[in-house]
This record gives C-alpha cells, sequence and structure tokens, in this order.
C-alpha cells in the first residue's frame, strides 16, 4: 500500500501536480484501493470492479475540488494518476509482445480484456458525470505543463521505488528499479524535450533502450528482466495526461476525446514494442559478451 501511494503521488507530479495534489492522491489511491478490495471480496466480476472504483476517485477528487481542498488544476492531476493505476497498462504491453512474439490467440484475448476495461471506467465516468459538468474548468485541463528533465528524473526515480515496492519486489531489486526509471526517463526527456521527437517515439526509445538494459543485466543480478522494466515503465514511460483527457472527455461528450484514446494506446503499445526489441538486442548482447568474459578469465 505505502509503494502504491508513492506511485500515485509521483505519478500526480508528472502530471504536474503540486506538494499539496501528490499528498491527496496519496489519500485518493488509498480509499480508492480499499474500495476495490471491500467490492472484490464479495465476489463482484472486476468488470464492475474497475468502473465503481473510477467513479469513486473521480467522484472524491471532484468533490474535494468542490470543498476548495483542491484548484481545478490540482484535481486534474489528482484524477489523471490515480485514473492511470487503475488501467490495466501491463496487458496493453503484454498485448504488443504477444503480437510481435507471434501468441496471437493470447494478443487477441488481452485485446478484448483490455478493450471491457476501458469501457468499465468511461462507464465510471458517466457515473459522476454531473459533477464534472460544473466543475472548474481546470479540472477538465488539457494542458498538462512537462516537468524540467532534472526534476522529472526524480520523480521517475522515486515512482519506480514505488511500483518496485508496490509489486513486492525484495529489497536488492529497489536501487536497480530506481536505475531503470531514471534511465527510461533519462532517454524519454532527451529525445522528447531536447530533441523535440513526438511522444510515442520517444517513449518508443526509451522502451528499447531500458529493455536492452535489462536484458543485458538481469541475468548478471540473477532476476527476472520483467522486474526491471515494469519499475522502469511505471516510473517515467506511463501515459497519464492522455489518458485522463481521452477517458474524461469521452465522459463528457467532449469533441477530440478520440485523439487523445489514440495518442494513449499507441503510446502505451509503443512501451511494448519497443520493450521487446530492447530485451532481444539486449539478451543477445549479454549471450556475446558472457562467454568472452569466461574465456578472458580462463
Amino acid at each position: 500500500m505505502l509503494g502504491g501511494a508513492l506511485l500515485a503521488a509521483m505519478l500526480c507530479v508528472l502530471a504536474s501536480g503540486t506538494p499539496k495534489a501528490a499528498a491527496v492522491s496519496t489519500v485518493v489511491f488509498l480509499v480508492g484501493n480499499r474500495f476495490g478490495w471491500a467490492l472484490s471480496t464479495n465476489g463482484l466480476p472486476s468488470f464492475y470492479v474497475t468502473g465503481l472504483q473510477t467513479a469513486a476517485v473521480i467522484g472524491l477528487t471532484m468533490l474535494l475540488a468542490d470543498a476548495q481542498v483542491l484548484t481545478g488544476g490540482e484535481a486534474a492531476s489528482v484524477a489523471a494518476a490515480n485514473m492511470v493505476l487503475l488501467l490495466p497498462i501491463l496487458s496493453v504491453v503484454s498485448l504488443a509482445e504477444d503480437a510481435i512474439s507471434g501468441f496471437r490467440a493470447m494478443a487477441a484475448g488481452r485485446l478484448i480484456s483490455v478493450g471491457m476495461f476501458l469501457v468499465s471506467m468511461v462507464g465510471g465516468i458517466y457515473l459522476v458525470g454531473f459533477l464534472l459538468r460544473d466543475a472548474d474548468v481546470d479540472a477538465r485541463n488539457t494542458a498538462f505543463r512537462a516537468l524540467p528533465l532534472a526534476l522529472s528524473l526524480v520523480t521517475s526515480a522515486v515512482g519506480a521505488l514505488g511500483n518496485a515496492i508496490f509489486m513486492g519486489g525484495p529489497p536488492r531489486l529497489l536501487p536497480w528499479a530506481m536505475g531503470a526509471g531514471v534511465l527510461a526517463g533519462l532517454v524519454n526527456g532527451v529525445l522528447h524535450q531536447e530533441l523535440g521527437q513526438p511522444t510515442p517515439l520517444a517513449v518508443l526509445g526509451a522502451a528499447a533502450v531500458l529493455g536492452a538494459a535489462a536484458g543485458a543485466v538481469a541475468p548478471v543480478l540473477r532476476i527476472p528482466s520483467r522486474s526491471l522494466v515494469v519499475p522502469g515503465i511505471a516510473g517515467a514511460l506511463l501515459p497519464g495526461p492522455d489518458v485522463y483527457r481521452s477517458l474524461l472527455q469521452y465522459g463528457l461528450h467532449v469533441p477530440g476525446a478520440g485523439g487523445y484514446a489514440v495518442l494513449a494506446f499507441v503510446t502505451t503499445a509503443a512501451i511494448g514494442v519497443g520493450t521487446v526489441l530492447g530485451n532481444h538486442l539486449g539478451g543477445a548482447a549479454q549471450r556475446r559478451w558472457a562467454p568472452a568474459s569466461r574465456n578472458s578469465l580462463g
């Protein structure tokens, strides 16, 4: 729970949230998570649990904004962070990996599952849509500001740490997870902010570098490469603002929502594409390097 709350705070900061918004984001995460757990214990299917969790997250955030605990912009960053944590991001990434690797039946199954999750989340937004129609215009703001590169590296490291804890990683994994977040955030930031590459291409390049590094060092560290890749993705590459824009605007019938949805999906799929490519290259390099090292030692 602590790891998930930490990840929610860092995702909030990445979505232009203030320190106060980041603190509130952790509270919203804890409430939404325990609400989902309570629903699940009664045997409610995950489709309905996700929809009701989405409604709870958006509803609580908008009520805090209405009570002037949060400004409209802060509410947008809190909602964006917590909606990302409800998404089946890993299923979308695995979908791309399975399709590329030739497991098309599994990819098709994941596609249906992801589609149902998104439908569930949009349904949750519909449930509390009446709270959003009169909300501060900033709460529906689509202009999230990019953080300075140095600050984004800090949030990437802490977010990756939170994900590693949230997923139950052992203590020896934590510094490597933070390194994975910094590496992914650095490549993504340089490509996007410094070289002006579009978001999907920057994410693709960062995922490829992350996958290559993980594939090369994971055998040496004796941990699965995915144990490094997943925290790096969570800390630096998740398309939180685009997900928030697309799902929220669909729920409010705002024109242009489809464009944000496509951008979010393409960006997330690029993570899977880049990871597969990077893992292949990194694994091949490690296999070449290991025999050479043994021969030189011999």
